[in-house]
């Protein structure tokens, strides 16, 4: 009878000791508040037909657009010390810094026929060059470095939730 009951006291030690131990561990699966106020949050209603909105995240500078066919665009480009940085050749590697890049536009309007593209860096030909140019589909005007890269995304009601890269 004793060694019974010591065998269930002894499971029941062991079952609650799990339990309590997994707590911290199960209350840590759900993001953080510091996390949840990283992530960008994107209007859809503030996007009219040929506009962009530009957000800061914690992957980087997102770029939301709607293109003259209704067509809603994301893009990500890395974002850190003030600077944008471009890629060489891929966005998996940025090298490139540049202060100024962004859609041609006019105020938040897209400019018929633009490209995304660095207009000041101290590095003169990224402001010339077509492989430093991207069309508004996200593809590179010059082929031969990577689209622009499309971040993790969902569109929750009217707002685009940037969920990672």
């Amino acid at each position: 009878m004793k060694t019974r009951y010591l065998k269930f006291a002894l499971l029941a030690m062991i079952f609650a000791g799990i339990f309590f131990t997994s707590i911290p561990f199960v209350g840590s699966l759900s993001p953080s508040q510091k996390a949840d106020s990283l992530v960008a949050l994107v209007n859809v209603d503030e996007l009219d037909r040929g506009t962009f909105v530009e957000v800061q995240s914690q992957y980087g500078q997102v770029f939301a657009l709607l293109d003259e066919n209704d067509e809603l665009r994301v893009y990500l480009v890395p974002h850190h010390d003030g600077q944008y940085w471009l890629p060489d050749p891929n966005w998996e590697r940025p090298f490139y810094p540049c202060k100024e890049f962004g859609p041609d536009s006019e105020g938040n309007k897209l400019a018929a026929g633009g490209l995304f593209r660095c207009r000041e860096s101290h590095v003169e030909w990224m402001t010339t060059d077509e492989s430093m140019t991207w069309e508004f589909s996200g593809e590179n005007k010059a082929g031969y470095i990577d689209d622009m890269r499309v971040p993790k995304f969902d569109l929750v009601g009217n707002q685009i939730v940037v969920k990672g890269r």
